[in-house]
């Protein structure tokens, strides 16, 4: 499985979808300390991301409010997929 993973890695392109968001005032946001792998949005538009510092963030661009997640894994996190309003599905170099 290990050795799958670091193959997968090789060929990992980063997924962002930012079709449905709002992006109006995420310009004085700074919501990771390092590399974001994932961006995707709720069909609200509210907007998730995933970083190699291991958090995950949520942004309600209605509200103005940054919601964050950390030590989320025990390694970077290199996807993100949205599932529905409530739901999504993240992945890790943990594993898990």
């Amino acid at each position: 499985m290990e050795k799958r993973i670091e193959n997968l890695e090789k060929f990992h392109k980063p997924k962002i979808q930012l079709t449905s968001c709002n992006l109006k005032n995420t310009k004085s946001i700074q919501p990771h300390n390092d590399w974001i792998n994932s961006i995707s949005c709720f069909p609200s538009g509210n907007i998730i991301s995933v970083s190699n510092d291991k958090s995950i963030n949520i942004y309600d661009s209605n509200l103005n409010i940054l919601q964050s997640i950390k030590n989320a894994h025990d390694d970077s996190i290199i996807y993100v997929e949205i599932k529905d309003e409530n739901n999504f599905i993240t992945c890790s170099k943990d594993k898990n």
